[in-house]
């Protein structure tokens, strides 16, 4: 636990807002049967992920510490200590109760630099529970055969880590001699596996290819894949061995791209491994499953089989490092205790002091973004998440900086992109800067215009519609009319859009047509002074005086300091013509 402590002084970081603090799918725990819809698992919903173990988690959390990041971290450290004390268990049971050989892979694994990501940033706790609950199927498939349909399940629901358990189990079967036996066990967990593969395609409305329209989230070709299988493994293994730095999302350019030849000798040496440690499956178990475990717990997230959006990241490597932590200390048995001892501790001083850093790297944005940026200066997620920090403290200079860094950097393809363009447009109309905002906003535009709607996500982009019309309204209200238009037919009827069609209607004397949108606007969204102002001018523009006097009075008793109403409202009340 110790290197992992100051991660409870944390908070909210990257995808932790659109999971957690600003999902409200997570913010109730009634029609717990919800749990399994995408559509409460982010804000707003992601095609991508199914994980309904981890959903339910964050809602029972928000329950408890509703905004209190504290008590997040405080659950996502008990859920490490949990997962361990589970490796560790699993460890005894495929490897023998060797003591030296117990608690130097528990040492060694728990304070490993891999596992920060997943202990320090909330959004990660599906990483946790699927590896802790994949360590409990295997002990249980093991001693306590009906558990392990439980603990299963739970795994697969966390996240799709979970999905080689089949091999998994298969490995220890054979290692253990027992492969004869459990043939009819393989099959059923073999139709169990793909019935929740079919669920998870069913709830996320995806198919059942390789392409990004099934299980990947990119089209590349077989070449391009084993290309990026190859990189991946040589990050991994390094990273392993010497965890400086770690990543959080560097770009695919971290490690040059190999020959084919190449990549192909290492998976033939990798190959040829996998076999050696079959043939020392008799005299040393622990490394033969080792070796096995980890290569099937990094078949789903090495770009191999599917083209990944991030290639690779540390979380992806919490099941990984627990099989190699198993391979290399199942050799300590031919060490005395007193050298087990002196390797285990320097082990675990230098990778724990690692950790501590990496730990307080995570505590917020600033930290981590810059920290990314210290080592990969090309970290597309470092600017966008410096940039939008910046602009949430108004710095615009550091703001327009990091932003336009990720418009450089990424390609028309990368939905990152967009979220700097839309950022840029919004910060530049803020400033003032009306020439730039209206740059950025028309880049943005098209590029929404030319992808689909699956193609893009956002909560806000739409606000890049209202910003160009703004701009328009003044000089020419039928563009901003025609724009405010396209936004609503793209993003459907949305308050700000509504909002801004309805004034440029009340200035081209649409003003029955305006009313009606203003009062469709305080249907759906909040009620506040502005609206009732605006819906009052349209209201007096149809000579219906009494009607805007009773709206501006509705808007002074919501905000009494609203100087446009009061100012309007004095002019009603007086006997000459209103302004």
């Amino acid at each position: 636990m110790l290197p992992h402590l100051p991660g409870l002084a944390g908070g909210f970081v990257y995808d932790d807002f659109r999971f957690v603090k600003e999902n409200p799918g997570v913010h109730r725990l009634s029609a717990p049967h919800e749990f399994f819809l995408p559509e409460r698992m982010a804000h707003p919903a992601d095609r991508d992920i199914w994980r309904p173990i981890r959903t339910a988690g964050f809602a029972l959390q928000h329950a408890l510490f509703g905004e209190w990041a504290a008590g997040y971290h405080l659950f996502s450290l008990l859920l490490a200590v949990g997962l361990v004390r589970g490796f560790l268990a699993m460890v005894a049971n495929l490897s023998g109760n060797a003591p030296k050989i117990l608690w130097s892979a528990g040492l060694l694994f728990g304070s490993h630099p891999l596992l920060v990501e997943s202990v320090a940033w909330i959004s990660s706790q599906g990483d946790l529970w699927a590896a802790l609950f994949v360590c409990l199927a295997l002990v249980a498939w093991c001693r306590e055969r009906r558990w392990f349909w439980l603990a299963a399940p739970l795994a697969w629901l966390s996240k799709e880590s979970a999905i080689p358990l089949l091999g998994m189990v298969i490995l220890a079967d054979l290692i253990q001699g027992k492969a004869p036996r459990r043939w009819r066990s393989w099959a059923v967990l073999a139709a169990s596996t793909v019935l929740f593969l079919v669920l998870r395609q069913q709830a996320l409305g995806r198919g059942f290819g390789l392409d990004a329209s099934g299980f990947g989230q990119q089209d590349v070709d077989f070449a391009m894949r084993f290309l990026e299988a190859h990189r991946n493994l040589v990050v991994s293994l390094r990273l392993f061995v010497f965890p400086w730095p770690l990543l959080v999302d560097p770009t695919r350019a971290t490690v040059p791209s190999p020959s084919f030849l190449w990549a192909l000798f290492l998976w033939v040496l990798l190959g040829g491994l996998g076999w050696w440690a079959i043939r020392q499956r008799r005299a040393r178990p622990g490394f033969a499953f080792g070796i096995g475990f980890a290569l099937l717990a990094f078949v789903p997230t090495s770009g191999l089989l599917t083209a990944m959006k991030s290639p690779y990241a540390d979380r992806f490597l919490l099941l990984p490092c627990a099989g190699l932590v198993l391979a290399a200390t199942s050799w300590f048995d031919r060490c005395s205790v007193r050298g087990t001892l002196l390797v285990v501790l320097l082990g675990v001083s230098l990778l724990g002091t690692r950790t501590v850093q990496r730990t307080l790297e995570w505590r917020s944005q600033r930290t981590l973004f810059e920290a990314e940026l210290r080592h990969h200066p090309s970290s597309i997620q470092a600017h966008l998440g410096i940039g939008s920090q910046a602009m949430e403290s108004n710095d615009w200079e550091r703001a327009r900086v990091h932003l336009s860094q990720v418009v450089s950097l990424t390609d028309q393809e990368d939905p990152r992109r967009l979220a700097a363009l839309h950022n840029l447009c919004t910060l530049e109309y803020e400033a003032g800067s009306a020439d730039q905002a209206r740059h950025w906003g028309n880049q943005c535009r098209a590029l929404v215009l030319s992808r689909t709607e699956s193609q893009v996500s956002g909560a806000s982009l739409h606000k890049v519609w209202i910003v160009l019309g703004n701009l328009e309204r003044k000089q020419n209200p039928a563009a901003a009319i025609q724009i405010l238009e396209e936004g609503m037919r793209r993003f459907g009827r949305r308050p700000g859009l509504l909002e801004s069609l309805a004034i440029c209607f009340d200035m081209t004397g649409r003003a029955e047509a305006a009313e009606k949108l203003h009062r469709e606007v305080l249907e759906l969204a909040e009620p506040t002074a502005t609206r009732y102002y605006h819906l009052a001018l349209s209201v007096l523009h149809q000579n219906r005086a009494e009607d805007a006097r009773e709206l501006l009075q509705q808007a002074v008793a919501l905000d009494s300091s609203h100087q446009r109403s009061r100012a309007l409202l004095k002019d009603l009340e007086t006997p000459q013509r209103p302004r």
